[in-house]
């Protein structure tokens, strides 16, 4: 996993004396650290450990190169050095200063066990949430880490589940003494704090003088709204900047239980309609519709779908994180599972967004989640809904076979294929297209003629006999005396536009049969 900035100065303290620390924040997070031992650019997103030597060979690298790099995305731990000063300069972003004479081997081991123990935390919850486990359990996995009691509860403030603190005190009452919760709910709606808390998609800290004692809160998130939170209770050790990271990566498992988990699944009208429209081929068109407009999607709107699919096979776990990223991302839209596939529809009415923009916001998703998409055209109602549907379905599965090293397709680039495809679905490309041109196919075959090659460009030319033969950079006399046998062999004038697109289909046929040979 990734850990903060603060997370990692609080346990460095633990072990070095630490000189210095700026810019560091609950709420970044980055990779297991690396040596920079060399005058290269910094990997960013990781903790970059900086010494003396590397310094003193930098500044001689930059008094001839005039070279610096970008440190933003960085967190600097410098240490082994005193001489730091121009080099923390540079740094806009975090970074931590040890006592030079601490060893740079000694450090970058102990950041490793730190995040050791944070991947071993994770790896336990991975299996518990592989085993279908619960919240309970998910806390109880979770408390050591953390260091205070767990509570997670409705928005409503009603206790959902708790892991046991040692020394309980009045603060827990919050959640687990009907008394007193309405007291303490009323006294926390009113508090500015909290209210800039309901809609945070990250952990906040809220103050003592509610309830008695501090704790860290963040919002579950489900099916696009907020419907429980996840609360770190300050009743045994002190909360800290650090300890934000560990609640938002528990959040991110808790939410999956909580989307999964049947007690709190609850009816998507949205989703269900939807997936009938998909899987129900029976279904009545006039009664899917008015379900759709009772929800606010009119048939005056316009509308796109997306199918996807994980590269290496669909996991159990991945599903419901995507779809749930889907509608975080575009409220005003459907996302579900049918079989192997996540299929998503956004009303592109009531995103105000085009299907070029919405296209754009998820393509780097699609490359880093590791998978395949499909698009549809977009379409004005909801009688084309299924067929938007087939449309995605298509260009995925056409554009998978065609270029399988493209992530995404649209059907207006995989249309022509597929319509060639279900052309010789029944009979192969040599039975289905024009007689003759096979042979003139033979004929070049024989005797190494370029008859073939001369139609096409002929065809491609729109008729055009000087541009032809330019194209074929012979003379046009020549290229006359091949028309003329081309005309022969097919009997044919060439002046049929009917017989012409024939001529162009059956070109395209052939050649698209010697490919897949």
């Amino acid at each position: 996993m990734k850990l903060s900035s603060a997370y990692l100065a609080e346990r460095l303290r633990e072990r070095y004396d630490v000189l210095t620390c700026e810019n560091i924040s609950g709420e970044d997070a980055y990779f297991r650290p690396f040596l920079q031992t060399r005058d290269v650019a910094p990997a960013r997103g990781r903790v970059c450990i900086v010494t003396g030597t590397y310094l003193k060979q930098r500044q001689s690298t930059i008094q001839v190169q005039k070279a610096k790099y970008n440190w933003d995305d960085v967190l600097v731990i410098l240490t082994e050095s005193d001489q730091t000063e121009e080099f923390r300069k540079e740094l806009s972003g975090p970074y931590i200063m040890l006592n030079p004479n601490i060893s740079a081997s000694d450090v970058i081991n102990t950041v490793q066990r730190i995040f050791d123990r944070c991947d071993d935390w994770v790896e336990q919850l991975n299996a518990l949430v592989l085993r279908s486990g619960s919240i309970q359990r998910a806390l109880k996995l979770s408390a050591d880490m953390v260091g205070n009691p767990l509570v997670v509860m409705g928005i409503d403030f009603t206790l959902t589940a708790e892991s046991k603190g040692n020394n309980p005190n009045q603060g827990v009452r919050l959640f687990n003494d009907e008394m007193v919760n309405l007291e303490y709910m009323n006294a926390y709606i009113q508090d500015e704090t909290y209210k800039k808390s309901l809609e945070s998609e990250v952990p906040m800290l809220l103050p003592a003088f509610i309830n008695g004692c501090r704790m860290i809160s963040m919002n579950l998130w489900t099916k696009g709204e907020p419907t429980h939170r996840v609360v770190v209770l300050e009743t045994q050790k002190k909360l800290t900047e650090g300890d934000k990271c560990l609640v938002a990566q528990l959040a991110s498992y808790l939410e999956y239980i909580i989307l999964h988990e049947p007690s709190f699944q609850e009816k998507d009208d949205l989703d269900d309609v939807c997936r009938l429209i998909v899987t129900d081929r029976t279904a009545d068109y006039l009664t899917m519709s008015n379900r759709l407009a009772a929800l606010g999607w009119s048939p005056r709107q316009d509308y796109l779908c997306l199918v996807l699919q994980t590269a290496g096979g669909d996991k159990e776990h991945t599903t419901g994180t995507i779809c749930k990223y889907l509608k975080k991302q575009f409220p005003h839209s459907s996302s579900f599972q049918v079989r192997q596939e996540i299929i998503c529809f956004f009303n592109l009415s009531k995103t105000g967004q085009t299907v070029e923009e919405i296209e754009t916001e998820l393509i780097y998703f699609i490359r880093d989640s590791y998978l395949k998409a499909g698009y549809s055209r977009s379409m004005t109602g909801h009688m084309n809904l299924r067929r938007q549907y087939l449309q995605a379905k298509i260009a995925l599965e056409v554009g998978s076979r065609k270029k399988p090293y493209v992530w995404i397709h649209r059907f207006d680039q995989m249309v022509l294929p597929y319509l060639m495809e279900q052309t010789t679905k029944e009979l192969p490309a040599t039975m289905v297209c024009h007689e003759n041109l096979l042979e003139l196919k033979k004929l070049d075959e024989n005797h190494h003629s370029e008859y073939m090659l001369t139609l096409r460009t002929y065809l491609e030319q729109n008729l055009n006999a000087t541009q032809t033969a330019n194209e074929l950079f012979i003379h046009r006399s020549t290229f006359l005396y091949r028309l003329e046998k081309i005309k022969s062999v097919l009997q044919s004038t060439l002046e049929d536009p009917d017989e012409i697109f024939y001529l162009n289909l059956s070109l395209r046929l052939l050649e698209m049969e010697e490919k897949e040979v």
